[in-house]
Protein backbone atom coordinates (compact mmCIF):
# COMPACT_ATOMS: atom_id res chain seq x y z
CA UNK A 1 0.00 0.00 0.00
CA UNK A 2 1.28 3.48 -0.89
CA UNK A 3 2.18 5.64 2.11
CA UNK A 4 0.19 8.88 2.24
CA UNK A 5 2.11 12.14 2.02
CA UNK A 6 0.25 14.35 4.48
CA UNK A 7 1.78 17.54 3.08
CA UNK A 8 0.16 16.72 -0.24
CA UNK A 9 -3.14 16.07 1.54
CA UNK A 10 -2.99 19.44 3.28
CA UNK A 11 -2.32 21.18 -0.03
CA UNK A 12 -5.27 19.32 -1.59
CA UNK A 13 -7.46 20.38 1.35
CA UNK A 14 -6.63 24.05 0.89
CA UNK A 15 -7.19 23.87 -2.89
CA UNK A 16 -10.63 22.32 -2.29
CA UNK A 17 -11.53 25.02 0.25
CA UNK A 18 -10.35 27.84 -2.01
CA UNK A 19 -11.92 26.42 -5.16
CA UNK A 20 -8.84 27.02 -7.31
CA UNK A 21 -5.06 26.50 -7.34
CA UNK A 22 -4.55 30.25 -7.76
CA UNK A 23 -6.46 31.18 -4.59
CA UNK A 24 -4.90 28.36 -2.57
CA UNK A 25 -1.39 29.26 -3.72
CA UNK A 26 -1.92 32.84 -2.59
CA UNK A 27 -3.21 31.66 0.80
CA UNK A 28 -0.31 29.21 1.30
CA UNK A 29 2.32 31.63 -0.08
CA UNK A 30 3.41 29.06 -2.67
CA UNK A 31 3.79 29.27 -6.43
CA UNK A 32 0.96 27.90 -8.55
CA UNK A 33 3.33 25.51 -10.31
CA UNK A 34 4.53 24.06 -7.00
CA UNK A 35 1.00 23.56 -5.72
CA UNK A 36 -0.16 22.00 -9.01
CA UNK A 37 2.78 19.57 -8.87
CA UNK A 38 1.90 18.57 -5.29
CA UNK A 39 -1.72 17.93 -6.32
CA UNK A 40 -0.63 15.78 -9.28
CA UNK A 41 1.65 13.79 -6.97
CA UNK A 42 -1.24 13.08 -4.62
CA UNK A 43 -3.53 12.03 -7.47
CA UNK A 44 -0.79 9.76 -8.83
CA UNK A 45 -0.20 8.18 -5.42
CA UNK A 46 -3.93 7.57 -4.89
CA UNK A 47 -4.50 6.64 -8.55
CA UNK A 48 -7.65 8.79 -8.72
CA UNK A 49 -8.68 12.16 -10.14
CA UNK A 50 -9.64 14.50 -7.30
CA UNK A 51 -10.99 17.47 -9.29
CA UNK A 52 -12.91 18.24 -12.44
CA UNK A 53 -12.31 21.64 -14.02
CA UNK A 54 -15.45 23.74 -14.46
CA UNK A 55 -14.59 27.06 -16.10
CA UNK A 56 -11.95 28.70 -13.94
CA UNK A 57 -12.89 26.72 -10.84
CA UNK A 58 -12.23 23.19 -9.65
CA UNK A 59 -15.02 20.85 -8.60
CA UNK A 60 -14.42 17.81 -6.44
CA UNK A 61 -15.02 14.41 -8.01
CA UNK A 62 -16.71 11.70 -5.93
CA UNK A 63 -13.26 10.47 -4.90
CA UNK A 64 -12.28 14.06 -4.18
CA UNK A 65 -15.28 14.55 -1.89
CA UNK A 66 -14.30 11.47 0.09
CA UNK A 67 -10.69 12.65 0.30
CA UNK A 68 -11.82 16.10 1.44
CA UNK A 69 -13.92 14.57 4.25
CA UNK A 70 -10.92 12.64 5.57
CA UNK A 71 -8.56 15.57 5.09
CA UNK A 72 -10.90 17.76 7.15
CA UNK A 73 -11.03 15.16 9.93
CA UNK A 74 -7.24 14.78 9.89
CA UNK A 75 -6.87 18.55 10.20
CA UNK A 76 -9.26 18.59 13.16
CA UNK A 77 -7.43 15.70 14.83
CA UNK A 78 -4.14 17.51 14.35
CA UNK A 79 -5.46 20.62 16.10
CA UNK A 80 -6.94 18.45 18.85
CA UNK A 81 -3.61 16.65 19.31
CA UNK A 82 -1.67 19.89 19.68
CA UNK A 83 -4.27 21.30 22.04
CA UNK A 84 -4.21 18.17 24.18
CA UNK A 85 -0.40 18.23 24.38
CA UNK A 86 -0.64 21.81 25.57
CA UNK A 87 -3.10 20.74 28.26
CA UNK A 88 -5.91 22.86 26.83
CA UNK A 89 -8.37 20.15 25.88
CA UNK A 90 -9.20 16.52 26.46
CA UNK A 91 -12.00 16.10 23.92
CA UNK A 92 -12.51 17.48 20.42
CA UNK A 93 -14.71 20.54 19.98
CA UNK A 94 -17.68 19.71 17.75
CA UNK A 95 -18.25 22.16 14.93
CA UNK A 96 -20.84 22.43 12.18
CA UNK A 97 -21.05 24.56 9.06
CA UNK A 98 -24.64 25.33 8.09
CA UNK A 99 -25.79 27.03 4.91
CA UNK A 100 -29.10 28.89 4.82
CA UNK A 101 -30.78 30.01 1.62
CA UNK A 102 -31.71 33.71 1.70
CA UNK A 103 -35.44 33.11 1.30
CA UNK A 104 -35.74 31.05 4.50
CA UNK A 105 -36.94 33.21 7.44
CA UNK A 106 -34.20 33.79 10.01
CA UNK A 107 -36.47 32.40 12.73
CA UNK A 108 -35.77 28.90 11.41
CA UNK A 109 -31.93 28.90 11.69
CA UNK A 110 -32.27 30.75 15.01
CA UNK A 111 -34.37 27.88 16.43
CA UNK A 112 -31.93 25.41 14.91
CA UNK A 113 -28.98 27.16 16.61
CA UNK A 114 -30.81 27.15 19.94
CA UNK A 115 -31.42 23.40 19.58
CA UNK A 116 -27.76 22.65 18.82
CA UNK A 117 -26.46 24.83 21.65
CA UNK A 118 -28.77 23.03 24.07
CA UNK A 119 -27.88 19.62 22.69
CA UNK A 120 -24.07 19.83 22.55
CA UNK A 121 -21.98 21.74 25.08
CA UNK A 122 -19.23 23.80 23.48
CA UNK A 123 -20.41 23.28 19.92
CA UNK A 124 -19.11 25.82 17.41
CA UNK A 125 -21.50 26.86 14.67
CA UNK A 126 -20.81 28.65 11.39
CA UNK A 127 -23.79 29.95 9.43
CA UNK A 128 -23.43 31.13 5.83
CA UNK A 129 -26.08 32.53 3.49
CA UNK A 130 -26.32 31.93 -0.21
CA UNK A 131 -28.41 30.84 -3.16
CA UNK A 132 -29.97 27.41 -3.53
CA UNK A 133 -27.46 26.38 -6.21
CA UNK A 134 -24.47 27.83 -4.37
CA UNK A 135 -25.25 26.17 -1.05
CA UNK A 136 -26.02 22.85 -2.69
CA UNK A 137 -22.68 22.99 -4.50
CA UNK A 138 -20.87 23.65 -1.22
CA UNK A 139 -22.74 20.82 0.47
CA UNK A 140 -21.85 18.34 -2.27
CA UNK A 141 -18.21 19.47 -1.98
CA UNK A 142 -18.30 18.76 1.78
CA UNK A 143 -17.74 22.43 2.55
CA UNK A 144 -21.03 22.45 4.50
CA UNK A 145 -22.45 19.90 6.91
CA UNK A 146 -26.07 20.96 6.45
CA UNK A 147 -28.01 23.16 4.02
CA UNK A 148 -31.38 24.77 4.82
CA UNK A 149 -33.23 25.19 1.54
CA UNK A 150 -36.55 26.56 0.35
CA UNK A 151 -37.08 23.80 -2.19
CA UNK A 152 -36.11 20.18 -2.70
CA UNK A 153 -32.87 19.49 -4.62
CA UNK A 154 -33.09 17.58 -7.89
CA UNK A 155 -33.37 13.79 -7.84
CA UNK A 156 -29.79 13.57 -9.15
CA UNK A 157 -28.41 15.50 -6.20
CA UNK A 158 -30.68 13.67 -3.75
CA UNK A 159 -29.06 10.37 -4.63
CA UNK A 160 -26.04 11.54 -2.61
CA UNK A 161 -27.98 13.28 0.15
CA UNK A 162 -30.50 12.83 2.94
CA UNK A 163 -33.21 15.35 3.77
CA UNK A 164 -35.92 16.21 6.27
CA UNK A 165 -38.92 18.25 5.16
CA UNK A 166 -40.59 20.74 7.49
CA UNK A 167 -43.87 21.52 5.82
CA UNK A 168 -47.37 22.90 6.11
CA UNK A 169 -46.25 26.06 7.88
CA UNK A 170 -49.38 28.22 8.04
CA UNK A 171 -49.06 31.53 6.13
CA UNK A 172 -50.74 34.86 6.98
CA UNK A 173 -51.04 38.43 5.74
CA UNK A 174 -49.05 40.84 7.92
CA UNK A 175 -48.87 44.59 8.05
CA UNK A 176 -47.80 47.47 10.28
CA UNK A 177 -50.49 48.49 12.80
CA UNK A 178 -51.65 51.34 10.55
CA UNK A 179 -53.02 48.80 8.06
CA UNK A 180 -55.18 47.21 10.76
CA UNK A 181 -56.87 50.57 11.48
CA UNK A 182 -58.52 50.81 8.09
CA UNK A 183 -62.16 49.84 8.00
CA UNK A 184 -63.63 47.22 5.73
CA UNK A 185 -62.82 43.65 4.83
CA UNK A 186 -59.17 43.01 4.02
CA UNK A 187 -60.19 40.57 1.31
CA UNK A 188 -62.08 43.32 -0.54
CA UNK A 189 -59.14 45.73 -0.28
CA UNK A 190 -56.30 43.42 -1.39
CA UNK A 191 -56.13 44.93 -4.89
CA UNK A 192 -55.86 48.44 -3.40
CA UNK A 193 -53.05 47.82 -0.89
CA UNK A 194 -49.28 47.84 -1.51
CA UNK A 195 -47.37 44.59 -1.01
CA UNK A 196 -43.83 43.51 -0.18
CA UNK A 197 -43.54 39.93 -1.46
CA UNK A 198 -40.93 37.20 -1.95
CA UNK A 199 -39.13 37.32 -5.29
CA UNK A 200 -40.68 35.53 -8.23
CA UNK A 201 -39.45 31.99 -8.69
CA UNK A 202 -39.66 30.99 -5.07
CA UNK A 203 -42.01 28.22 -4.03
CA UNK A 204 -43.89 30.49 -1.61
CA UNK A 205 -44.30 33.26 -4.20
CA UNK A 206 -45.79 30.76 -6.63
CA UNK A 207 -48.35 29.71 -4.00
CA UNK A 208 -49.15 33.36 -3.19
CA UNK A 209 -49.68 34.25 -6.87
CA UNK A 210 -51.92 31.21 -7.27
CA UNK A 211 -53.97 32.31 -4.26
CA UNK A 212 -54.38 35.84 -5.65
CA UNK A 213 -55.39 34.43 -9.02
CA UNK A 214 -58.07 32.24 -7.46
CA UNK A 215 -59.40 35.24 -5.54
CA UNK A 216 -59.39 37.51 -8.58
CA UNK A 217 -56.94 39.84 -6.83
CA UNK A 218 -54.38 41.97 -8.69
CA UNK A 219 -52.02 43.11 -5.92
CA UNK A 220 -49.93 46.27 -6.14
CA UNK A 221 -46.46 44.79 -5.63
CA UNK A 222 -44.18 47.70 -4.75
CA UNK A 223 -41.22 45.68 -3.55
CA UNK A 224 -39.88 42.16 -4.01
CA UNK A 225 -37.19 40.72 -1.76
CA UNK A 226 -35.24 37.47 -1.99
CA UNK A 227 -34.18 37.89 1.63
CA UNK A 228 -37.05 37.02 4.00
CA UNK A 229 -35.57 39.21 6.75
CA UNK A 230 -35.51 42.26 4.45
CA UNK A 231 -39.10 41.51 3.46
CA UNK A 232 -40.05 41.46 7.14
CA UNK A 233 -38.19 44.70 7.91
CA UNK A 234 -39.78 46.59 5.00
CA UNK A 235 -43.20 45.47 6.16
CA UNK A 236 -42.49 46.58 9.74
CA UNK A 237 -41.51 50.00 8.36
CA UNK A 238 -44.99 50.33 6.86
CA UNK A 239 -44.11 50.02 3.17
CA UNK A 240 -46.85 47.48 2.56
CA UNK A 241 -48.42 44.20 3.52
CA UNK A 242 -46.47 40.99 3.29
CA UNK A 243 -47.12 37.26 3.38
CA UNK A 244 -45.03 35.13 5.72
CA UNK A 245 -45.12 31.80 7.57
CA UNK A 246 -46.61 32.44 10.99
CA UNK A 247 -43.53 31.19 12.85
CA UNK A 248 -41.39 33.77 11.02
CA UNK A 249 -43.51 36.75 12.12
CA UNK A 250 -44.18 35.64 15.69
CA UNK A 251 -41.62 37.95 17.34
CA UNK A 252 -42.69 41.00 15.30
CA UNK A 253 -46.33 40.39 16.21
CA UNK A 254 -45.43 39.95 19.89
CA UNK A 255 -43.60 43.29 20.06
CA UNK A 256 -46.34 45.14 18.18
CA UNK A 257 -44.36 45.84 14.99
CA UNK A 258 -46.75 43.75 12.89
CA UNK A 259 -50.36 42.70 13.01
CA UNK A 260 -51.64 39.33 11.78
CA UNK A 261 -54.34 40.29 9.27
CA UNK A 262 -55.56 36.80 8.50
CA UNK A 263 -54.46 33.37 7.33
CA UNK A 264 -54.33 32.41 3.65
CA UNK A 265 -56.49 29.34 3.13
CA UNK A 266 -54.70 26.36 1.59
CA UNK A 267 -51.37 28.20 1.34
CA UNK A 268 -48.43 26.69 3.20
CA UNK A 269 -44.66 27.04 3.21
CA UNK A 270 -42.05 24.29 3.37
CA UNK A 271 -38.37 24.16 4.33
CA UNK A 272 -35.89 21.37 3.66
CA UNK A 273 -32.88 20.43 5.80
CA UNK A 274 -30.38 18.58 3.63
CA UNK A 275 -27.16 16.78 4.56
CA UNK A 276 -24.80 14.14 3.24
CA UNK A 277 -25.81 10.49 3.24
CA UNK A 278 -25.60 8.94 6.72
CA UNK A 279 -22.27 7.28 5.83
CA UNK A 280 -20.60 10.70 5.82
CA UNK A 281 -22.64 12.48 8.52
CA UNK A 282 -21.15 13.74 11.76
CA UNK A 283 -22.82 12.41 14.91
CA UNK A 284 -24.27 15.81 15.74
CA UNK A 285 -25.78 16.09 12.25
CA UNK A 286 -27.48 12.71 12.73
CA UNK A 287 -28.96 13.99 15.98
CA UNK A 288 -30.09 17.20 14.28
CA UNK A 289 -31.76 15.37 11.41
CA UNK A 290 -33.61 13.01 13.74
CA UNK A 291 -34.61 15.26 16.62
CA UNK A 292 -34.96 18.88 15.50
CA UNK A 293 -38.56 19.96 15.14
CA UNK A 294 -40.32 23.31 14.81
CA UNK A 295 -44.01 23.80 15.43
CA UNK A 296 -46.01 24.86 12.40
CA UNK A 297 -47.45 27.93 14.11
CA UNK A 298 -44.37 28.58 16.27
Amino acid sequence: MTDLNYHHLIYFYEIARAGSVVAAAEFLCLSQSTLSAQLKSLEHALDVQLFDRVGKRLRLTEEGKLAFKYAEEIQALGHEFLSTLAGNASTPTPHLSIGVVESVPKAFPRRLAEFLLRTEDGVRLRFVEGTHAGLLSQLLAFQLDVAILGELPSSTDLSQLEHVRYDRFAVSFYGAPIFAQNSGSLQKRLSELPFVLPSRGSRLRHAIDQYFGEQGVHPLVLLEAEDAELQLALCCDGHGLTVLPQFAARAAVANGSLVDLGKLDRVYDSIWMVSHSSKFQKDLVRTLMKRFRIRRAD
